[in-house]
């Protein structure tokens, strides 16, 4: 602000020695219009709309009010795309939706609004390891196609063996007991 103010005092102090204000403002490497902007707001900052708070914002009552309802027992599980319409089909307007999320968003109500616990990510499975045979098995069950249009075979695979091999069609389900060595 201080450079501001002596650009201004060099600007002013060569108009009143006879200079013209765009061969002064050339000479200081800005343009006219800076000049002015400056000389009206030596702060820097003249906006008057920046200071202004909305008509229709929302009073520290409404905003407790808006919490207090999406918190009670009732609403406390739907969001505010769900509580409005309901309080709408009773005749009660409290503020809108976007109100309603601002406003939860603002106070840290958006995610958790319940008293359990809020849920929390799987970890992912600890790592088996074998260090010899058997020590680790594991299961998958398996449809294999076949040639036939609509049979498949059903594998169920248990550690090393084969347990159960079942064909399916589609009426008729014949159960084979396979036993096989791997």
């Amino acid at each position: 602000m201080q450079e501001r103010q002596r650009i201004l005092d060099l600007f002013d102090e060569a108009i009143q020695s006879g200079a013209r204000k765009s061969k002064a403002s050339e000479m200081l490497n800005l343009s006219a219009r800076t000049i002015k902007r400056w000389s009206g707001a030596p702060d820097g900052d003249n906006r008057t709309s920046a200071k202004k708070e909305p008509g229709n914002k929302l009073s520290e009552h409404e905003e407790k009010q808006i919490v207090n309802i999406c918190c009670s027992e009732r609403f406390r599980n739907l969001s505010p795309n769900e509580i409005v319409p309901i309080l709408a089909e009773e005749g009660i307007f409290v503020a809108s939706e976007s109100s309603m999320y601002r406003v939860l968003r603002k106070t840290g109500l958006l995610k958790h609004r319940y008293e359990s616990k809020p849920g929390t990510k799987s970890k992912k499975p600890r790592e088996l390891k074998a260090t010899g045979p058997n020590q680790v098995l594991s299961w998958d069950i398996t449809y294999l196609k076949t040639i036939i249009k609509g049979q498949f075979y059903y594998l169920y695979l248990f550690g090393p063996k084969l347990i159960d091999c079942i064909t399916l069609k589609r009426t008729l389900r014949v159960k084979m007991l396979c036993y096989f060595d791997f």
